[in-house]
């Protein structure tokens, strides 16, 4: 059945193109409660804030193990290989490598590529740091488009006003 992204869906992971590693994680049971149908049809993963992850600034965490909120399968793939984080300061969403051998990267238009370093972590928003990738020699073996939902100043605000403030 047909689902509309959540309400408090941020940005949907979209396959990248024909990436046929990321269709199955689309279609992997474990992820069915992510999966949304956007106004074209295409199935995505969604991410925001109905889908927290195990940290208070963690949205979701890809990758093939527990720690995992989105499940990735394959071998070259990590127990957490890369999460989603929100940046409390300034309300933007960053896009982080947690990887051992630092297999994922960022693409698209307007891109800043993850380098060796640099902190392994970069923002993501509309138009910026649009595609990711992980695993493979090109870190393209498995690959997303992120679609967002809002644009940059609509997420800033929503993060503002639905992380809680801390307890003094």
């Amino acid at each position: 059945m047909a689902r509309p992204p959540h309400p408090l869906a941020l940005f949907s992971l979209l396959p990248y193109g024909e990436n046929e590693r990321a269709k199955r994680a689309v279609a992997h049971p474990d992820n069915s409660h992510h999966v949304s149908t956007l106004p074209d049809g295409t199935q995505a993963l969604d991410v925001g804030f109905h889908t927290r992850g195990k940290s208070s600034i963690t949205l979701v965490t890809l990758g093939r193990g527990v720690e995992a909120d989105i499940y990735i399968e394959g071998p070259s793939i990590s127990n957490a290989q890369c999460p989603f984080e929100m940046d409390l300061d300034t309300g933007v969403v960053m896009f982080c490598d947690r990887s051992h051998g630092c297999t994922t990267q960022v693409s698209g238009e307007n891109a800043t590529r993850l380098e060796y370093g640099r902190t392994w972590k970069v923002l993501v928003q509309k138009e910026l740091n649009t595609i990711i990738g992980m695993s493979g020699e090109r870190r393209d073996l498995v690959q997303f488009e992120l679609k967002w939902h809002h644009g940059p100043t609509q997420t800033t605000e929503a993060i503002k006003i639905t992380t809680p403030c801390p307890v003094v």
